[in-house]
């Protein structure tokens, strides 16, 4: 010692002594733990997941695919009873339409006969006769709705639309109640069931023509890389937690809020198709009041 170098050594203890290859196979057994704790629960909850997702997407105008019955026997036969489920709700709802389309058509004949009777009978009073033909349209009318609701628009193909045609025939459509549209650019297109997207926004612009207040107004804007369309109108449309109520078939707006509305045919399907539509596209349908009016808005998301 006494200034002399000198050298302490450190022998690390090796992992092939007992202690250390206990350790060694400590942190494996860990490891392949975890790795296999992972495995099993991305099994478990794989179908849940997709089983959560399809109930999602189940509504009476798009059924989600069948899930896989395979794995567990508890997730395979949640999977099989969900699959029945709406293989059920599937034949209901089949089963309603052909109802509602059979009354519709078969009533139609008859009803066109009535009018064609009504228009060549000799009856003196002019206004009688004329207030009897528009009730026979009231009907005929109320039966296409009926008849169209209960067929859907599954069957037709979708294709590149052009908004600003779309607003430009809905404009026309409606020019003697004054409706207004910011014309979009020519090049403002989207996929979507032409037929049907017009039916969609018709029917919200003969629900503000019919319960809310002039001037109405169709409009667009982005938001981010979503196309929102919006039928905008002065009335004082409807709470917000009222709207699930209105989207269902047969109900009606509150005449109370716009008395002439009392006067005017309607189904009681307008938003209702709206929704069905809507849904069909995978888009989202709300309503809101702000400083520019009461606002229906159709959102549809950037696909591409």
């Amino acid at each position: 010692m006494a200034g002399e170098p000198y050298w302490i050594g450190l022998k690390p203890k090796s992992v092939y002594s007992p202690s250390g290859l206990l350790i060694t196979l400590g942190f494996i057994a860990v490891a392949l733990a975890s790795l296999a704790a992972y495995w099993l629960s991305r099994q478990l909850l794989r179908p849940l997941t997709e089983l959560r997702a399809a109930a999602d997407r189940l509504n009476l105008s798009a059924s989600p695919e069948p899930l896989r019955e395979d794995g567990l026997d508890e997730i395979a036969g949640l999977s099989r009873s969900f699959n029945a489920m709406t293989e059920r709700l599937r034949g209901i709802e089949a089963n309603r339409a052909l109802v509602l389309a059979g009354i519709s058509h078969d009533l139609r004949s008859p009803l066109t006969k009535l009018r064609l009777g009504l228009e060549m009978a000799d009856i003196d009073d002019r206004d009688l006769r004329e207030s009897t033909i528009r009730q026979v349209d009231t009907i005929e009318t109320v039966l296409s709705r009926f008849l169209q609701f209960a067929r859907g628009f599954d069957a037709e193909p979708v294709e590149t639309v052009a908004l600003a045609g779309v607003f430009a025939t809905l404009r026309a459509d409606h020019a003697d109640a004054g409706v207004q549209a910011e014309m979009p650019p020519l090049d403002v297109t989207f996929l979507a069931r032409p037929v049907a997207l017009r039916r969609a926004l018709g029917n919200l612009v003969e629900n503000a023509l019919r319960y809310g207040r002039a001037p109405v107004r169709l409009a667009w804007r982005r938001e981010g890389e979503a196309l929102v369309i919006s039928v905008i109108d002065q009335g004082e449309g409807f709470a917000e937690e009222d709207t699930e109520l209105f989207l269902k078939p047969f109900v009606r707006g509150d005449a109370a809020r716009q008395p002439d509305a009392a006067h005017m045919p309607g189904t009681g399907l307008g938003l209702a198709m709206v929704d069905q539509i809507v849904r069909l596209h995978g888009w989202r349908l709300a309503f809101n009041r702000s400083a520019v009016g009461f606002e229906a808005t159709i959102m549809i998301p950037n696909r591409a």
